[in-house]
């Protein structure tokens, strides 16, 4: 009876070994960036993005494997809407949009000093921006145009999650979280 124990304590023990590393061993490095990866995002299990400093947006179609530059430019994240629709937002409160898969990366917005730090896209007109200074921004067609709306905070709101076009969570800087948080227009 005890060396029927001891067997199988001893291949509990094999099996768990083995299973552990099998998690370990699924992550591997496919690419490195002189630069910092600030987001990366994925359409499709071959196709991703990721962008950061470094000044390059990069984009893979082989899953990470490689990746060739699509934006020239520096940018905090990234968002995509669909698989050909994304959009890209950072500093001075620049947000560009692809329609073609990262081809090419048109300007929607420009402002001032702020950056935007997140992206969300409940649907594919809605979407909203937020940023340093409570800085938020909505489009409701497609990123044509943006308009400043109110956050009743100055704090940085690093994250933003909608769930439907209207109401969404924000979090930030000094503990901030609002949920739900309804959004008010200005002018």
């Amino acid at each position: 009876m005890k060396i029927k124990l001891n067997s199988t304590l001893f291949l509990c023990f094999i099996l768990c070994c083995f299973f552990a590393r099998q998690a370990i061993a699924q992550w591997s490095v496919v690419d490195t960036w002189p630069g910092t990866v600030k987001d990366i995002y994925f359409t499709a299990a071959d196709t991703g993005y990721e962008t950061g400093l470094g000044g390059v947006t990069r984009k893979t179609s082989d899953g990470g494997n490689t990746w060739t530059i699509s934006n020239s430019s520096e940018f905090e994240v990234l968002f995509f809407t669909n698989d050909s629709v994304g959009y890209l937002a950072g500093a001075n409160q620049t947000i560009k949009k692809t329609m073609d898969a990262g081809l090419v990366w048109l300007n929607q917005s420009f402002g001032n000093g702020n950056t935007f730090f997140d992206l969300s896209f409940p649907s594919a007109n809605i979407g909203y921006a937020v940023g340093s200074s409570g800085l938020i921004k909505k489009t409701v067609n497609g990123g044509s145009n943006w308009t400043v709306l109110v956050s009743s905070t100055t704090q940085t709101i690093n994250s933003v999650y909608f769930l439907n076009d209207t109401v969404g969570f924000i979090a930030g800087t000094g503990g901030l979280i609002k949920k739900p948080w309804m959004v008010v227009q200005i002018g």
